[in-house]
């Protein structure tokens, strides 16, 4: 495999000195939003950015209240809801979600509390299909879970979904935009491109 340009650092300005990257979380629906998790106790652990790495922002919030920087973060999952995107973070303390990153006002809540509680939650991934939730933790076991909306993925439909070489083909999309520019969508089906 070849990258179609050269590697680019957007290493984190803040991070802390000695901290490691534990988690990476590219949205499933914008590349250029990241999440990053920086696990080491004391530390600014979730770092965000909206425009590929240009900009960071810290967003433990409250996981760092009153000075005191929270739990060690392990791991991130983006969820993209109905009405916006839902963050997950595991941690040493449980499991945690929002739907506002703001910097130092980002307000965390803790999930599955009876189940989970305060337990190492190693990892979480989900299957963005149906909005589910995995957490994997130390001790006591995996868990799923469901954040109970409406998953909000792009799609990409055909019509017809076969057919020969200069049939006119339809292209529809829900939640995906084309690009303005009609010379910048390249369409290609195997190695056939499509104009």
């Amino acid at each position: 495999h070849q990258a179609t340009s050269g590697a680019e650092e957007i290493s984190i300005p803040d991070a802390a000195s000695g901290a490691y990257i534990h988690d990476i979380e590219v949205s499933p629906t914008n590349a250029d939003e990241i999440t990053v998790i920086i696990s080491n106790y004391e530390t600014e652990s979730i770092y965000h950015t909206s425009d590929g790495g240009e900009t960071w922002q810290g967003v433990e919030g409250n996981l760092g209240d009153n000075g005191d920087l929270g739990p060690s973060v392990r791991s991130t999952v983006t969820i993209p809801g109905e009405q916006g995107n839902i963050y997950f973070v595991g941690t040493s303390t449980g499991i945690y979600s929002t739907t506002n990153l703001d910097g130092s006002n980002t307000s965390w809540e803790q999930e599955a509390t009876n189940e989970i509680g305060y337990a190492v939650v190693e990892q979480v991934n989900a299957r963005y299909n149906d909005g589910t939730i995995i957490a994997g933790t130390h001790g006591l076991g995996m868990y799923r879970g469901s954040f109970g909306g409406t998953v909000s993925l792009p799609s990409i439909a055909l019509d017809p979904n076969e057919g020969r070489a200069e049939e006119k083909i339809t292209i529809s999309a829900s939640n995906f935009e084309f690009n303005s520019s009609p010379e910048d969508n390249e369409v290609t089906f195997g190695t056939v491109t499509a104009n």
